[in-house]
């Protein structure tokens, strides 16, 4: 099966493809508006050396969310423009979830994380893998009462210094460990996970469009 997956969450741009040739991933680090412009050059090179084209493409993945509401959309129009020009299947990956998928190997409590900016996160809350929690927009102060302050915590993902550096966080006394994840490793994690779910995810509807959160802010974008 050929696979591609486009991870526009960050700044840097990361693409994996699983073909013939074996797993090839490739990333961009640049920032602004040449995301869009260096999009699809990336693409096309990650899957020559995986060994297909974009004809021949049968499953694309992308993060449904939440996340930055810019990278999310860029994602998804990429995602479907590709699924009309090669009518391959279009999977959604949970953004949460998949990063928390990482860490399997820590058979315990996990929160993953993205800074959403204004000193709130996008974070939800897992236990030996089960989600325990919905995905929320808050500060860290206002996360605090979901832990226990007796069992040790994972908290993961992207700005994972921010929450470290809350005030409520540094004087919670609750014995949180911090991992920040590789921005260049979700699209190869997205396969993975998608592997590993496969029964659980669903095709994106004709008109389906990225989790957001915080719904204000994508109206203003």
């Amino acid at each position: 099966m050929n696979i591609l997956a486009i991870d526009t969450l960050a700044a840097p741009l990361s693409i994996a493809a699983q073909g013939s040739n074996g797993l090839v991933t490739q990333s961009f680090t640049g920032v602004g508006t040449s995301h869009a412009e260096r999009l699809v050059t990336l693409i096309d090179t990650t899957i020559s050396a995986a060994g297909f084209t974009a004809d021949s493409i049968d499953m694309v993945l992308t993060p449904e969310g939440p996340g930055s509401f810019t990278g999310l959309r860029l994602g998804f129009a990429v995602a479907k423009a590709l699924q009309l020009s090669s009518n391959c299947r279009f999977i959604p990956i949970p953004t949460l979830p998949c990063l928390a998928s990482y860490y399997e190997i820590w058979n315990g409590n996990i929160a993953t994380l993205i800074d959403a900016k204004r000193d709130r996160f996008y974070i939800q809350l897992f236990k030996n893998g089960t989600p325990i929690t919905e995905v929320f927009d808050k500060t860290a102060a206002d996360m605090l009462p979901y832990f226990s302050e007796k069992e040790p915590w994972l908290i993961a993902g992207y700005g994972t210094a921010a929450f470290k550096n809350a005030p409520a966080v540094i004087n919670s006394g609750i014995p949180f460990q911090f991992l920040e994840s590789d921005p260049l490793s979700f699209a190869h994690t997205m396969i993975t996970y998608m592997q590993k779910n496969s029964s659980l995810l669903q095709e994106a509807a004709d008109y389906a469009g990225p989790q957001y959160i915080r719904k204000s802010d994508a109206e203003k974008d």
